[in-house]
């Protein structure tokens, strides 16, 4: 049995899905220890994982 996973382009769908890869990737960076994790991010690394873009400003 084979399952395919059909999202369309620029849908509710499609961006749920995003979210969730970037809420793991956040999880991971949270989670992991060592030299590369959130801790040792610079502020680019943490907004770009965040993705916050021009919405917030920080000083």
């Amino acid at each position: 049995m084979q399952v395919y996973k059909l999202i369309a382009k620029d849908t509710i769908e499609e961006k749920i899905l995003n979210l969730q890869s970037k809420k793991a990737a956040l999880l991971d960076a949270v989670s992991e220890g060592g030299e590369t994790g959130i801790l040792d991010m610079s502020r680019e690394e943490l907004l770009a994982l965040l993705d916050v873009g021009d919405r917030v400003k920080c000083n």
